[in-house]
């Protein structure tokens, strides 16, 4: 039997079915339905959503295996994780032969610029590091979770997966991107030669030390505070 009200695209929401195009899917409005939600409150909570969308959904469930498609998702959501993962992973492994390679050209540090983007360059890879971390703590299994993700829905499991992904790619990843790029910049300005004498004083005004300790202690504090709760 046609279904018109559910449309599957593999460019929306990783391809699982959704109300009408929208991105409602249809293992949200059921586990709604099977959280004890009434047509009314479902319909209040998405606007966008009609009677007939709701009454639609459920007949899709009963007449197709949404087992299969949860856990289709689910494994999706997981490669993603690991793909974002390997990125992390080897953009950490390439700032350390950077660092290496800096800290062993002769005179490469000869000027302040320099070691400040070495300790900058530092503190990138130790967020990439971090993300590596989070990202391996979100492909554990659903079963070694807290008490409350035990529990959850599958639709409900991967709402949480998806938004722990995002959360370490913007609090982790992106810093390291942006102190790569920072660091990157202040290294190359001693062998090309970019800086002035005075210039140079000025900057060596700037404590290398204090910005170690921050560099060094960002990627722990924040990985620690927006690290994925896998734990009750």
């Amino acid at each position: 039997m046609a279904f018109e009200r559910i449309t599957i695209d593999p460019g929306q929401m990783a391809g699982v079915p959704c109300i009408r195009g929208l991105r409602i899917p249809v293992a949200t409005v059921v586990g709604l339905i099977a959280h004890g939600m009434t047509d009314e409150q479902i319909l209040e909570e998405y606007p966008d959503l009609e009677f007939q969308d709701i009454r639609e959904a459920l007949r899709y469930d009963s007449e197709t295996d949404m087992s299969q498609d949860h856990t289709r998702v689910t494994d999706q959501l997981r490669e993603k994780i690991r793909s974002k993962m390997d990125v992390a992973k080897f953009f950490a492994t390439f700032i350390t032969l950077l660092i290496a390679l800096l800290l062993g050209a002769d005179g490469g540090l000869s000027i302040v610029s320099s070691k400040l983007g070495v300790v900058l360059l530092l503190g990138s890879a130790g967020f990439c590091i971090a993300a590596v971390f989070a990202y391996d703590s979100l492909l554990m299994p659903q079963k070694y979770w807290g008490e409350s993700t035990k529990v959850m829905s599958e639709s409900k499991f991967q709402d949480v997966l998806s938004e722990m992904m995002v959360k370490t790619w913007s609090w982790l990843f992106i810093p390291a991107v942006g102190l790569f790029g920072l660091g990157v910049v202040l290294s190359l300005v001693g062998p090309l030669e970019l800086v002035t004498k005075g210039l140079d004083g000025v900057l060596n005004q700037i404590s290398v030390s204090a910005l170690l300790v921050v560099n060094i202690a960002a990627p722990l504090i924040v990985g620690f505070a927006k690290r994925p709760k896998t734990r009750d």
